[in-house]
């Protein structure tokens, strides 16, 4: 298949970049102070496996694209290093799609409101 004007490291950075945006936009919600990775295990579980599934699934795009594992991976390297530091747009953007991409909570952890006494 011929792709016009488009170079084989041009296919994989738009790959990369949308692996990226993929993998932040639908993150579980964890608190910035965190760092790039959730602490609490079960949720950092989630994060990686969400991520795995995204990167799986970006990685194919890039193979259909007469990419390989190689070229991916650096191309995702290179991305992501670019955006690190104070204007970092994926830690901007970190689960703003997880609210509308997980199933809704009907109720609080803490339970149901209690009555209080009125005085």
């Amino acid at each position: 298949m011929a792709y016009v004007n488009a170079s084989l490291e041009e296919r994989m950075r738009a790959c990369a970049y949308m692996f990226w945006f993929e993998s932040y936009l639908g993150a579980p919600e964890f608190p910035a102070s965190e760092g790039l990775i959730p602490l609490d295990p079960m949720l950092r579980q989630r994060y990686i496996a969400y991520q795995d599934r995204c990167y799986r699934r970006w990685l194919q795009h890039a193979l259909s694209l007469e990419g390989n594992v190689k070229a991916f991976e650096a191309a995702c390297i290179a991305v992501r290093a670019g955006w690190f530091g104070k204007c970092d747009i994926l830690m901007r953007v970190r689960g703003w799609a997880s609210a509308i991409s997980e199933p809704l909570q009907t109720e609080h952890p803490a339970g149901p409101p209690r009555a209080t006494a009125r005085s």
